[in-house]
């Protein structure tokens, strides 16, 4: 059954939905990114408001405000992602006994390497251990420079997630 608040929903949906990924997208850079936080954004404010959806004073501005605070805490946490999986490299980087750990933990670390993407992998490989620049990467895959530093960041991503989970 249809009721008028889901069609109120789907008409804000359907008016601001290309507008604010547009707008994310100025943030995020990545499109299927920003198109998850604004989906994101429409699934709270329906489950926050489904039972009594009330017409907001200013729809828009409610919406690209909660778009912009979703972009700031993706990019937080991002960077905190990105900042712990770069110490990871870093970390396997340093001959054993200069980080007085056991060899156990880098080979964790290079496990997780195994299980990315072959595109992913290729770049951390280069990246890390072979020490390209992204733009000598993008030169060599033949591929565009955004292109590398987004996988790079999701590579980054997918192994600081292993981490911070154990």
């Amino acid at each position: 059954m249809i009721t008028s608040d889901t069609k109120v929903f789907e008409q804000l949906f359907q008016t601001y939905y290309s507008g604010l990924v547009k707008f994310c997208r100025y943030f995020i850079e990545d499109l299927q990114e920003a198109e998850d936080l604004v989906v994101d954004i429409f699934v709270k404010i329906w489950f926050k408001y489904n039972t009594e959806f009330c017409c907001f004073a200013d729809p828009k501005g409610y919406l690209f405000r909660a778009a912009y605070n979703e972009c700031m805490l993706h990019l937080k946490k991002r960077t905190r992602t990105n900042r712990k999986s770069r110490q990871y490299f870093e970390y396997i980087q340093k001959p054993i006994h200069e980080n007085q750990v056991d060899h156990e933990n880098q080979t964790n670390i290079l496990k997780e390497v195994e299980k990315l993407p072959p595109r992913h992998k290729t770049i951390i490989e280069l990246y890390y251990f072979k020490k390209l620049t992204l733009e000598k990467i993008a030169e060599e895959l033949n591929i565009p420079l955004n292109t590398v530093k987004s996988h790079k960041s999701r590579a980054e991503s997918r192994i600081a997630k292993h981490f911070l989970k154990a």
